[in-house]
């Protein structure tokens, strides 16, 4: 009985930490044991930095089911495995499609960042270094 006590206990640490932390510092993938096996958590950050009073910003990938809006200054986060994944974004009437995570592209890194900006959608594996990946296509 005891240890299934304690398997409960580290599931719900385990969930608590996946859903109740946005913030990027707080838990680390690399970090994360259960029963003394490590856990890959890819960890995508999705945000916006279009001009102020821009019309939506929507996001969607084949992570997760249905569409997202993404609003400045509140990234949406996505915690996915290390499977190829494809994301788009929409904004006014314009589209980009791109491969949200390749891990043939991303080098092992473990967080990723995307954001989406008037000139295109910019990639980032420290979310202060970018480059542009992806640009506006009309819809």
């Amino acid at each position: 009985m005891g240890n299934t006590i304690h398997r409960s206990l580290v599931l719900i640490l385990f969930v608590m930490c996946l859903n109740g932390s946005t913030n990027a510092d707080s838990v680390r993938p690399s970090e994360i044991h259960l029963n003394g096996s490590d856990i890959n958590i890819l960890i995508l950050y999705i945000s916006n930095d279009l001009p102020i009073g821009s019309t939506k910003l929507i996001f969607k990938s084949n992570i997760l089911k249905g569409e997202f809006e993404v609003e400045p200054e509140q990234p949406l986060t996505q915690y996915a495995n290390f499977d190829v994944h494809v994301g788009e974004f929409n904004w006014k009437l314009l589209s980009a499609k791109f491969d949200l995570y390749d891990p043939q592209l991303e080098g092992g890194h473990q967080r990723i960042y995307w954001t989406a900006r008037e000139e295109g959608i910019y990639h980032s594996w420290d979310n202060a270094n970018w480059d542009k990946r992806v640009s506006w296509i009309p819809m």
